[in-house]
């Protein structure tokens, strides 16, 4: 092993070993550690370490902070986040030099003579459910592209989520719980899903629907399409859905005003602009050549955003831009109008909604801020119950050492984008703000490692979202934990995830007072079992199914669900729940303990069997295309909906 290269990596936040859950000692191969330098844009060969950007100063509302770099009456400018600039005389204080008044709330630019500082002012915790008048409540979640209503459409879309949420709000519920809502690819629908999005600050217009949209504009257009099937074929309904919005397009803009459009788009500025031109060109591109579906294989100039051709381009095809952004116009409304509806019907928070950890490295937002995104690595995660051979999710890195040249700016603009219209949002992978374990292309998760990110800073971003916003911050912390990660967590006002199948102590599952008051509790996930398809077994039979497994190992994997199963009944026994149908027992367990939010999946009401995803498949499972098999409005009046979410309101009643 090279002793110069591995110093390097460690003085750079990279580790050349790691532990995985199990307990086992990593030595990272230096192969990996000269991959993941030359990602941050670090010479692997160089023994000094290269000057990189710091990242932002932490300042709280109100107090004066120190400004490295800057001499007691120099002059300086501060430009604020909404534009505005301040110009005044640094002062010295006791603890050093600082500005002459403090800051407002949100991340500023301070500049001088002879230097600059990013400023992120924000109070240290972000805001408890107690804080927002939602303690002890609980939610329903669902997959959005999932719900029926007793309106046919499609896929689930913008209106079937206003039509739950209220149904979910008459039912007691403060929150309605969602995947990510994130623009994926109009151009190909075959990538489906949503948490290898093409941006994460823009919303996927297939969940529009064309129906409202039309009506709310005034627009007269054919019945939107419809769909019964029980798994989605999205590239046809894509194709169905766009030629409807392509038509909706056509009439808007002969016959409605623009005015409101028009400053969607300014407001949405260089962002917007440059997610439509993605947009546009990747279709453009696919148009000619199919297999050109990565932006690196589009023709050279139209491999930025910043080049003649790319200007070329727009010119000639400003109307078809200009349906793209019509298209996040028109999700952002009715986003907008779902949590009106939500919050209308009695719900505390509304919606919940969900930032992916990552990005698709051919998308949207790697093109369009060149340097953002690292090439030639992904993220991932080495081996843990959820992933015994570790996980490659194919998404881009963030670079740390760009996002502090930028001020983290990036990532806040993604955070805010996502509770706009929410009343709380969960950070997938929330792990990664202080860690994340990239993998070079090619190479197994056994092969990774651990690159180091400010989780301070990351957490204040969270706080500054969860105060301009009024939500609360979920942070999904399963996996391999770092230790003291989550009194991090807890110290700054973000709500830990807690999943009943996995909080256990050995063989026993923990009772409903030994959860910790700050998180969100559930049955299950997205990723997991239903609570069906746990005690039917029918997650061991897909993996040995597709894992071919010899009989011994099926046979081994069901002896250890059938242990799991008498374990939790044991701990139902012990909480005092028996008599009722598993399903209703688990959510009694759920509804007592001691989190502060619990959330009830749509799909454990709806009594189905098969989970949205099974991590570690593509195609083999039908992964993010299932939808209910009756609508919402049966659902909820169905005998088995009103005993769980009644158990639920009974022991977290609206107060």
């Amino acid at each position: 092993m090279n002793s110069g290269l591995r110093a390097r990596a460690e003085s750079n936040g990279v580790a050349v070993r790691w532990y995985d859950i199990a307990g086992t000692l990593h030595e990272v191969p230096d192969a990996t550690l000269e991959a993941v330098l030359v990602g941050l844009g670090i010479d692997p060969q160089v023994s000094t370490r290269e000057p990189v950007a710091p990242p932002p100063l932490l300042a709280t509302p109100g107090t004066a902070f120190e400004v490295p770099g800057l001499a007691d009456g120099e002059p300086y400018t501060a430009t604020l986040d909404d534009g505005s600039r301040v110009e005044a005389r640094a002062s010295a204080g006791a603890f050093g030099t600082a500005l002459a008044d403090p800051l407002p709330m949100g991340l500023h630019e301070v500049a001088w003579e002879g230097g600059h500082r990013h400023v992120l002012v924000a109070p240290e915790r972000c805001l408890l459910p107690a804080e927002l008048g939602c303690a002890r409540s609980f939610g329903i979640s669902a997959q959005l592209y999932g719900l029926r209503t007793r309106q046919p459409s499609a896929i689930g879309d913008f209106g079937d989520l206003r039509t739950a949420a209220k149904l979910a709000a008459e039912h007691g519920s403060d929150l309605f719980g969602l995947s990510p809502l994130h623009t994926l690819f109009m151009a190909d629908a075959h990538a489906r899903s949503p948490y290898s999005p093409s941006h994460r600050a823009f919303v996927n217009p297939l969940y529009i629907d064309v129906g409202w949209a039309a009506e709310r504009l005034g627009v007269a257009l054919p019945p939107a399409p419809k769909s019964g099937s029980e798994l989605l074929d999205y590239p046809q309904l894509a194709d169905v859905k766009k030629a409807a919005l392509e038509g909706l397009f056509e009439r808007f803009r002969h016959a409605c005003s623009d005015e409101a459009f028009r400053r969607f788009r300014v407001d949405g500025g260089e962002s917007l602009e440059l997610h439509c031109r993605f947009e546009a060109l990747h279709e453009a591109a696919l148009a000619v050549d199919p297999s050109c579906w990565a932006f690196w294989t589009w023709p050279t100039g139209w491999r930025r955003p910043d080049t003649p051709e790319v200007e070329a381009f727009v010119a000639a095809n400003a109307q078809r831009i200009a349906f793209f952004a019509f298209l996040q116009w028109l999700a952002d409304m009715q986003l907008e109008d779902a949590q009106a509806a939500a919050r209308d019907g009695g719900m505390r928070l509304g919606l919940y909604c969900d930032l992916a950890v990552g990005v698709n490295p051919a998308g949207s937002m790697a093109w369009s801020t060149p340097g953002v995104t690292v090439r030639g690595l992904t993220v991932g995660a080495p081996p843990d119950p959820l992933g015994p051979d570790g996980q490659n999710w194919g998404l881009a890195p963030f670079a740390p050492t760009r996002l502090a040249a930028l001020g983290f700016r990036p990532l806040l603009d993604d955070l805010d984008a996502n509770a706009r219209h929410a009343g709380a949002i969960r950070i997938d992978h929330v792990l990664g703000f202080a860690r994340q374990f990239w993998i070079p292309e090619g190479a197994s998760a056994h092969e990774g490692t651990y690159v180091e990110f400010p989780f301070d800073v990351m957490a204040r971003l969270c706080s500054l979202v969860s105060h301009r916003r009024r939500c609360v911050i979920v942070g999904e912390d399963l996996g391999t934990v770092p230790e003291g990660f989550r009194d991090r967590l807890r110290d700054a006002g973000m709500l830990s995830c807690r999943v009943l199948w996995f909080e256990r102590d050995g063989d026993r599952f923990r009772a409903p007072n030994e959860y910790p008051e700050q998180a969100l509790a559930s049955v299950s996930t997205h990723d997991l079992p239903t609570v069906r398809g746990f005690f039917a077994g029918s997650d061991v039979d897909w993996r040995a199914d597709l894992g071919g497994d010899e009989p011994h190992e099926r046979a081994t994997a069901q002896a250890g669900r059938t242990a799991d199963t008498d374990a939790l009944r044991r701990a139902l026994d012990a909480a005092g729940f028996g008599g009722e149908p598993l399903v209703v027992e688990l959510h009694r367990f759920l509804a007592a303990s001691a989190s502060t939010l619990a959330l009830v999946q749509l799909e454990d009401v709806a009594g189905v069997l098969e989970q949205p995803n099974l991590p570690g498949t593509v195609d083999e499972h039908p992964n993010w295309q299932r939808r209910l098999p009756e609508p919402v409005e049966d659902v909820f009046a169905s005998p088995l909906a009103k005993t769980i979410l009644e158990a639920m309101r009974s022991m977290r009643p609206r107060t």
